[in-house]
């Protein structure tokens, strides 16, 4: 009552801009809802960072986004991003499983993990949205979202360029040219990014580094608008990268069973060295086209949203992590994936406004694992064949009864078809590994289809045009799958009711942000990959339906213009996230205790939160000078599902800085930037499965730094 009375005065006693006409924070366009709205006045948990933001804040790929969104985890495993919201995220790596969390780019769903990692070039803004979607966002949303949006083409002409250089030899290059062909009728926009970096972690058996960067992307765009009502907006992308990103994998020699080790393999002491004893490499291709049709007819507007996309990737990784050739895995995926989305939607704002619409998926997907145990002579390659169809018809509506109350009720019906041809070759010629000489084949083909109505309740409270409450209740749908990696039957859905309630407001006539949220989950029928108990050495996990949870938590975020130059910005999210029934063998313990009630959440610390201090010196000429400093801490959390202490990073703080000139009208910019100042080493994933791997540490990037320097015409 007394955070909600300060709020409700702060609101109220609002000086008018002929009694103080200083700067108030710039007002947040965000498409969370699918239309256009201020975001103080979305009743949903969002953080939304514009591309002035990322750029201040040196965030250059959605990994780095988790160091200014409380709340907020991106683990990866080489390639694959692994995002999770509020503890609500996958681990699966399967072609027959997607993620908790989905990506979009541009309103375009992305199927696959590999997708999930994108770089930041010629953004306008970023969009992390809590809480599950499914209503207005469907399959695969149980945790939240995270939204990307490119710079829209514009009808003057424009170009920019930026050089940065940093240390571990960081070169990046990013380009854009924005160039009308007839007026605003139509526009081209060409856009493009190239970097490279040597690795933060020494090889000193190959003499390679590992942790490297080598990538370009490369994005256009043709913006036609034959009439006032009417415009067609095509989009075309390509990604290439050949890079040893998280590769460089660290084996505890403290700890577990790493069958490298026993067989006298050597671990550096220094934690930037390994002894890999294979050439990792990661390559990855990403491409795809969409078009998107904006009808605007008067008291509707109708768009249409058709994209294809074409993921792939191929690997080399050893698994051992040693110079003994123990284990290693040479991955690979491919994903093509066509998308069909149809909205109408009310215009204006009205005491009713209304969102309806369609979609469309279809997915054929291929994944191959061909997991290698030379010093026993064996191997063993799973390979799944999924094709994926969904379809999913949504509406959403608010009406607004008073000036004051307003009630939004979303509903949509989603069902998914999947069907997989799994085989397996696994030779074992002296069964050393399966205790049974010889080869086995392994041949199934599975089925199955899901369906789920996924309901929204809100009501909201407009106390002023800077104050608004909300209340939400909505459910999260992830569809169940078919694992590409081991031989099993389908695995079922996973759901999540959601019950929210929150205060947005803006006091002091504008200066500020203060939102609230309180929030209660009731997790249940949670997708977990696990090793069966008697699973033979060289078995790839399963994924079973092991889990009911709960996840309450608060969140705070301020934002502050305190003088005319000096702002302030942080956010905490506190979380208590907790399985209630879990009874699972851990396999790397299996004499332990296997009931997990009461454990936390993997991907889930209690505390997450952020500070940022912002001062800018507005010149006469024009020019400005930027001086950012921003501190991120992260409680201890666990990364798998059995609490298991040697998968356990404990908290840990980064402190990031960037200083930067700005010419007048943004002609030219110099910056300097460092991240991780106090060079601290922290794990950003770590993986246990004896007796193959034992406990592997992928570390955080180390201490960076580097100058930018661009120019705009």
């Amino acid at each position: 009552m007394i955070i909600s009375s300060l709020l409700l005065a702060g609101a109220a006693a609002q000086p008018s801009l002929a009694q103080d006409d200083r700067p108030r924070l710039e007002e947040i366009i965000v498409t969370a809802e699918r239309r256009a709205v201020d975001i103080q006045k979305t009743p949903l948990s969002v953080v939304a960072l514009t591309g002035d933001q990322l750029e201040a804040s040196t965030i250059q790929s959605t990994i780095d986004l988790q160091y200014r969104t409380t709340g907020f985890v991106f683990k990866t495993n080489t390639v694959l991003g692994q995002p999770y919201i509020r503890g609500v995220g996958s681990d699966i790596i399967s072609a027959g499983a997607d993620a908790s969390v989905a990506t979009f780019v541009d309103d375009v769903y992305q199927a696959r993990a590999v997708a999930s990692i994108q770089e930041f070039y010629d953004l306008e803004r970023v969009e992390v949205v809590k809480g599950p979607q499914s209503t207005l966002y469907g399959r695969n949303v149980t945790g939240g979202a995270v939204r990307l949006f490119s710079r829209r083409p514009e009808p003057e002409f424009a170009a920019d360029a930026d050089l940065l250089y940093g240390n571990y030899e960081r070169i990046r290059l990013r380009g854009m040219v924005n160039v009308p062909l007839a007026g605003e009728k139509a526009i081209v926009r060409l856009s493009g990014i190239r970097a490279e970096r040597d690795g933060y972690t020494d090889n000193v058996f190959t003499g390679r580094g590992l942790d490297d960067e080598n990538f370009w992307s490369v994005r256009g765009q043709l913006l036609l608008a034959p009439s006032e009502d009417l415009e067609l907006l095509l989009i075309g992308d390509y990604t290439d990268e050949d890079s040893t990103r998280t590769l460089g994998n660290y084996p505890s020699t403290d700890c577990c069973v790493n069958l490298g080790i026993l067989f006298g393999g050597v671990v550096p002491s220094d934690p930037r060295e390994v002894t890999h004893d294979v050439d990792d490499s990661a390559k990855a291709l990403a491409r795809g086209v969409s078009g998107r049709i904006t009808w605007d007819a008067g008291p509707v507007t109708l768009t249409s949203i058709t994209a294809w996309r074409k993921t792939s990737f191929d690997e080399a990784l050893d698994l051992d992590a040693t110079n003994v050739p123990m284990v290693a895995n040479f991955p690979e995926e491919d994903s093509k994936t066509f998308t069909q989305d149809l909205q109408i939607a009310s215009n204006g704002e009205n005491r009713f406004d209304w969102i309806a619409g369609l979609f469309y998926l279809d997915e054929n997907a291929f994944q191959k694992l061909d997991i290698q145990l030379p010093v026993f002579s064996a191997f063993s390659q799973p390979a799944g064949d999924i094709d994926t169809e969904a379809y999913a018809a949504y509406g959403q509506g608010s009406y607004r009864f008073t000036d004051q109350w307003r009630a939004t009720l979303g509903l949509r019906y989603s069902h998914e078809e999947r069907s997989q041809d799994f085989t397996q070759t696994i030779s074992d010629p002296l069964g050393a590994v399966t205790g049974v000489p010889g080869v086995v084949e392994l041949a199934n083909s599975d089925s199955d289809s899901w369906d789920s109505w996924t309901p929204k309740f809100g009501l909201e409270w407009f106390g002023s045009d800077r104050l608004m409450v909300y209340g939400s209740i909505a459910k999260g749908f992830k569809a169940g799958g078919l694992n590409s990696n081991a031989l099993q039957p389908a695995f079922d859905p996973e759901e999540l009711w959601a019950y929210e309630i929150g205060v947005k407001s803006s006091p002091w006539d504008g200066r500020a942000r203060v939102n609230l949220a309180a929030f209660w989950y009731d997790y249940k029928d949670i997708q977990l990959l696990t090793l069966a108990p008697d699973a033979p050495t060289g078995a790839f996990p399963i994924v079973v339906n092991a889990a009911e949870a709960t996840i309450q938590g608060l969140e705070a975020e301020v934002q502050a213009q305190l003088t005319d130059g000096f702002s302030v910005d942080a956010a905490v999210t506190l979380l208590d996230a907790t399985y209630d029934d879990f009874v699972s063998v851990d396999p790397n313990n299996p004499a332990g205790d296997p009931d997990r009630s009461g454990d936390p959440l993997q991907q889930a610390p209690d505390v997450s939160s952020n500070v940022g201090l912002q001062y800018d010196w507005n010149f006469a000429a024009g020019s400005r000078l930027t001086a950012r400093a921003e501190w991120r801490y992260v409680s201890e959390v666990f990364f798998n599902a059995f609490a298991d202490p040697f998968v356990r990073q404990t908290g840990f703080s980064l402190f990031n800085a960037r200083i930067g000139f700005e010419a007048a009208e943004g002609r030219w910019h110099v910056a300097v930037f460092g991240r991780n100042l106090g060079d601290k080493l922290y794990a950003q994933t770590k993986v246990r499965q004896d007796p193959l791997v034992g406990n592997l540490n992928i570390w955080g990037a180390p201490r960076t730094y580097g100058v930018e320097v661009g120019v705009r015409l």
